[in-house]
């Protein structure tokens, strides 16, 4: 499902003992990306590939910036999308 050797492709297969990967880039972490409700955050995180299949796990980006996530063409973030509630609800509101 996830790109061979990915970060989360090793983390379906178990290989992080379950644990969340610890990434750090641009002074913003993988957690962050997942949570945070700032939209200047997550266009600042956005900047950066390696957080995008994070950013694409978190449930409150605004529609320009799941559009732009979803156009991507990145497996990984494809695959966050798609398990992502938020982007379903921004799927409906669109008519997608």
């Amino acid at each position: 499902m996830f790109e061979p050797g990915s970060v989360f492709d090793r983390v379906s297969r178990g290989d992080f003992d379950h644990k969340e990967p610890q990434i750090e880039v641009g002074g913003f972490t993988a957690a962050q990306a997942k949570t945070t409700t700032d939209y200047t955050d997550q266009f600042q995180i956005a900047r950066h590939a390696q957080l995008l299949p994070f950013l694409a796990m978190n449930p409150t980006l605004y529609d320009d910036l799941y559009a732009w996530l979803a156009a991507q063409g990145n497996a990984d973030v494809d695959a966050a999308l798609a398990h992502n509630q938020g982007y379903q609800e921004y799927r409906k509101a669109v008519g997608k």
